[in-house]
């Protein structure tokens, strides 16, 4: 008798993250009564007796892992044929060491003191980067350009900053990798160990991918 409290699920009836409640033995018939009400009995169809659920709304919740396969492969369904999903252009993951990811997106912004080199990672469901705080992905459909330039000559403001703040103990930035998304927002990533001209030749097929074939207009609805 009891419950089993699970963290990072989601729930798409709240479309958010949430603490998914998996009710054990005796408590289990009383949660999903006390849940009834709130929901009219509709986001407890499909529940069943050994499944997490929301504690707001009592619905279905799944694990992260679970909601990235299935958006996954929606979105491979969905843009069947797209370039990006083409042998000749990602037949391999694209790492960049080093990377480090300056802004662009505010709930993910990490603080100057809390960044580390990760792998910035270019393959056919966007450009993905796991910081210290969270982790994301950009779908291609959403983006609209890269720019490669050097971290140390770009007058791109977030780079600016980035320069301007960082530690001393930190290792200077070589490259800085600027991605514009359909919604206008600049995402920017810098790698200390890559050199732009090497970026570029490593990017120069999607980019030229990009060009070609510049997102559809509904792609800024898509979300992230």
């Amino acid at each position: 008798m009891g419950q089993e409290i699970n963290g990072g699920m989601w729930c798409d009836s709240c479309a958010k993250p949430v603490m998914g409640i998996r009710p054990t033995h005796g408590i289990r018939n009383t949660l999903s009564f006390l849940a009834s009400p709130v929901t009219a009995g509709v986001s407890l169809a499909g529940v069943t007796s050994g499944s997490f659920i929301c504690p707001s709304c009592g619905g279905p919740a799944i694990s992260m892992e679970q909601r990235a396969k299935r958006e996954s492969a929606l979105l491979k369904q969905r843009y069947a044929g797209a370039w990006w999903l083409g042998r000749d252009v990602l037949r391999r993951k694209i790492r960049i060491m080093g990377s480090i990811y300056i802004g662009g997106l505010p709930e993910y912004v990490p603080g100057f003191s809390q960044r580390s080199g990760r792998i910035l990672v270019f393959d056919r469901d966007g450009i993905s980067f796991d910081s210290a705080q969270a982790s994301f992905v950009i779908r291609w459909h959403l983006i609209r350009s890269i720019v490669i330039e050097d971290a140390k000559t770009s007058s791109d403001s977030l780079v600016e900053s980035f320069n301007a703040n960082r530690s001393r103990l930190s290792h200077s930035p070589r490259t800085a990798i600027l991605v514009q998304t359909t919604e206008a927002e600049r995402i920017v990533f810098a790698t200390t160990q890559v050199r732009p001209r090497r970026v570029q030749a490593k990017l120069s097929a999607i980019i030229d991918q990009l060009d070609r074939n510049p997102p559809s207009d509904t792609a800024a609805q898509e979300g992230l």
